[in-house]
Formats: structure tokens, sequence, C-alpha cells
């Protein structure tokens, strides 16, 4: 391989990383404003990226021997440290999202609790009622 093709190969790995981090941090900018439809939707651009960088490692690995002998291993050694970076910033990403996401199933939780309290406070309030005017009905 030579020195050309194996710029133009980091250079396509270099943007499925870089697309991923974008993807992950707009996410997460947008988390609170975003609708289910729209949740749904990055997680799916988010898994064709995954699938992809996964092919591009494939590939990679496969062909690592032949990218070590086109005289190139400082470029290698970039790329690695560059994916590592960005990669170590989605994982920081990911993170803040599943927190979120758990904060809004807590809170939901929560409010779903406070609902059902109110259900069954109205309930109570039914058979009291239902009580009373059963026992008025005696007394007359």
């Amino acid at each position: 391989m030579s020195s050309m093709e194996l710029r133009m190969f980091i250079s396509s790995g270099e943007d499925l990383f870089a697309s991923l981090e974008q993807e992950t941090l707009a996410c997460l900018k947008n988390l609170e404003s975003m609708s289910p439809q729209e949740i749904e939707s990055f997680c799916g651009k988010r898994q064709g990226i995954l699938d992809e960088i996964e092919k591009f490692n494939e590939s990679f690995n496969k062909h690592i021997e032949r990218f070590r002998g086109c005289g190139d291993d400082d470029s290698l050694k970039k790329f690695r440290q560059r994916q590592g970076a960005l990669l170590s910033r989605v994982i920081e990403a990911d993170g803040l999202l599943a927190a979120f996401a758990e904060h809004g199933l807590n809170s939901l939780k929560s409010k779903q609790a406070v609902i059902s309290l109110g259900r069954h406070a109205l309930h109570g309030y039914g058979e009291e009622a239902k009580k009373l005017r059963f026992s008025l009905k005696q007394t007359a």
C-alpha cells in the first residue's frame, strides 16, 4: 500500500470517528428538546456509524502489516492517538447521556407515583362516600 493510499484510508477512518463524535455531542446538546422520534433517529444513525467503524477497524487490523511496510508509521501512530482521544470524548458524552436519561426516567417515575397516589386517594374518597350514604340511609 502506498503512502497516499494509507493517508486516504486514515482520512476515511477519521471521518467516521468524527461523525460519531458530532452525532453524540449534537444529541447531548439537544437532548431535552428532542422528540422520541428524533432520539430514535439518533440511535439509528449512531448504530450505522458504529457498524461502519467496526468494518473500518476490521479492515485496518487485516491490513496493519501492509500499512507498516509503506514507511508512514508516524501517521499510523498519530491516527491511533487521535482515535483514542476522540473515543474518550464520545465515551464521556455517552456517560452524560446515560445520566440524563436516568434522571429523566427517575423524574417520570416520581410523577407517576404522585398520580398513582392521587388515584388511590380519589378511590378512597369514593369508598368513603358510599359508606356515608349507606349509613345515613340506615339512621333515617
